[in-house]
C-alpha cells in the first residue's frame, strides 16, 4: 500500500510531526508569568488604601505602586480643600492663585473661554 507512506511524506513536507503516526497539535506560544501584588497603604488622602496591581514581575508591581502614590500625591497638592497649601485651598481662600499648576491653568483656560450663559 503506497498510500500511507505518500500520505506521510505530504505530512513532512507539510511540517506535521509523525513519530507515531500522528500529526502533532501546534501548542500556543508560552505566557509569561504574571505576578499580583497587593499593598495596604494608610494615610492616603487622610484615609487608608488598598491597591492591586498585576504585572510581570514583583518589581514591576513595585514600580506601579510608586507611580500610582506619586500621583495620588500630585492631585492631593492641586486639589486638596483641606490642605492649605494646595492650589484649590489657595483659590478658595483669595479668590486667585500664586502659582498656578499646567494642568490647572489649562482648565481655568478652557472654562474661561466658554461662552456665558447669562
Amino acid at each position: 500500500m503506497k498510500t500511507v507512506p505518500a500520505l506521510l511524506a505530504l505530512m513532512c513536507l507539510a511540517g506535521a510531526h509523525v513519530s507515531d503516526g500522528r500529526a502533532a497539535v501546534p501548542t500556543a506560544p508560552a505566557v509569561p508569568a504574571m505576578t499580583r501584588a497587593a499593598y495596604h497603604l494608610d494615610g492616603i488622602l487622610g484615609t487608608s488604601a488598598d491597591f492591586t496591581f498585576v504585572s510581570s514581575s514583583p518589581r514591576a508591581a513595585d514600580r506601579a505602586e510608586r507611580v500610582a502614590v506619586a500621583e495620588i500625591e500630585r492631585l492631593r497638592r492641586v486639589l486638596s480643600s483641606w490642605d492649605d497649601r494646595s492650589e484649590l485651598a489657595q483659590l478658595f481662600a483669595t479668590g486667585a492663585l500664586d502659582r498656578k499648576s499646567t494642568r490647572l491653568n489649562s482648565s481655568h483656560v478652557a472654562l474661561s473661554r466658554m461662552p456665558s450663559s447669562a
